[in-house]
């Protein structure tokens, strides 16, 4: 199973990562996507896309 892309969520890693981490990041989720497969986004990642910071810890 594929997923779709998403450009919102892609674009939302680029703002944050920049174009090469960012773009990678997408793919990545990606190439793992669907429920045979997982990939997750660790805790040093969620920080670097703004989601949580160390006060939330």
């Amino acid at each position: 199973m594929q997923c779709r892309p998403d450009s919102r969520l892609k674009d939302l890693f680029i703002k944050q990562l920049g174009e090469q981490y960012g773009s990678f990041a997408d793919q990545r989720m990606q190439d793992f996507c669907g429920p045979e497969a997982m990939w997750s986004i660790n805790i040093e990642t969620m920080r670097l896309l703004g989601t949580i910071e160390n006060k939330d810890l």
